[in-house]
């Protein structure tokens, strides 16, 4: 979908998260801002049918995919209600992260980074993190 302002925060991490089981996503919301709720900073958004994008202006690679894990692990083990009927007993997310400017130019090249790394982490077998 066009730029949708991303160049504007061209300068962040974009992290694709893809939402898994059939949760609702205000569940998935939640946990992720509970991750660093002190980060006014940062931006997430519904992107696409199952995903969201979560901007961290001013991050390294390092810190994003650190963040990542982080809100992989805290979806991975959040109480969710009814979490025992999905597979596996879990709701998870597979999370795919990209950097500006090493993951391209403009905001859409970097997205696309994004989402090319969160189709991986489906591919080795989801509940992960791929940068």
């Amino acid at each position: 979908p066009g730029n949708s302002g991303a160049d504007e925060s061209a300068a962040g991490q974009p992290l694709k998260l893809s939402q898994q089981g059939g949760q609702p996503e205000a569940g998935l919301i939640e946990p992720a801002f509970a991750v660093d709720s002190a980060a006014a900073d940062h931006v997430c958004a519904r992107y696409g049918g199952e995903e969201f994008v979560l901007l961290l202006p001013g991050a390294d690679r390092s810190t994003a995919m650190a963040q990542a894990e982080k809100i992989r692990h805290l979806v991975e083990t959040f109480p969710f209600e009814g979490r025992e009927t999905q597979p596996a007993g879990i709701i998870s997310v597979s999370v795919g992260v990209a950097s500006f400017p090493e993951g391209g130019a403009t905001g859409d090249a970097v997205l696309g980074r994004a989402d090319d790394a969160l189709y991986r982490a489906k591919e080795k077998g989801r509940n992960r993190v791929e940068g």
